[in-house]
């Protein structure tokens, strides 16, 4: 897997947000939480304009452990409020996962927070 992973701006609703993590296709991040967090909360959009684009899977996972915390695949279009249980998780990966062949979906997330413990 690639990682075409960014900081950057997204359009939602006719307002552009900044620091809005964006991933490209198949792209990842990692984070090393240490364990001392709580509570992942982001916001999860599929760029409505990419109608004709495929779904695309967005997964959070403890590298450390071998587990999946989240796991939820995307529309076009799409919106959701996560909430994703990181207590314990040392190396948080986040990453998108799109349809074989497929071009250029976009996936960012908005109001990324992340709770200590």
């Amino acid at each position: 897997m690639d990682t075409d992973f960014s900081i950057g701006a997204m359009t939602v609703e006719d307002v552009e947000r900044d620091d809005t993590l964006l991933f490209l296709n198949n792209s990842w991040v990692e984070y090393d939480l240490g364990g001392a967090y709580r509570t992942l909360r982001f916001e999860a959009l599929y760029d409505p304009e990419s109608s004709r684009r495929p779904q695309v899977d967005l997964i959070v996972t403890d590298q450390a452990a071998g587990r999946t915390l989240y796991e939820q695949t995307y529309e076009p279009g799409l919106k959701e409020r996560v909430f994703v249980d990181v207590t314990g998780v040392v190396t948080l990966r986040i990453a998108t996962v799109k349809a074989t062949g497929a071009c250029c979906p976009v996936i960012g997330l908005v109001d990324a927070e992340i709770a200590p413990s």
